[in-house]
């Protein structure tokens, strides 16, 4: 059950070149998509029957 709080945000890492994604049960379909290099909060929903993702921003360095 995570909520997106500065310190939960701050304490998500990737290693190497792996990518993944942090669902908020809060909030339906918003996540935070985490690589090695930055955090990118994202959007998704259903549209004609498939999956989309919209970006919404990074977050601050």
């Amino acid at each position: 059950m995570p909520r997106f709080t500065d310190r939960y945000v701050a304490s998500l890492k990737a290693r190497g070149t792996e990518r993944f994604e942090v669902k908020d049960d809060a909030c339906k379909g918003l996540a935070i998509r985490v690589t090695a290099s930055r955090k990118t909060f994202c959007f998704r929903f259903k549209r004609h029957e498939k999956m989309q993702r919209i970006t919404l921003g990074n977050t601050p360095s």
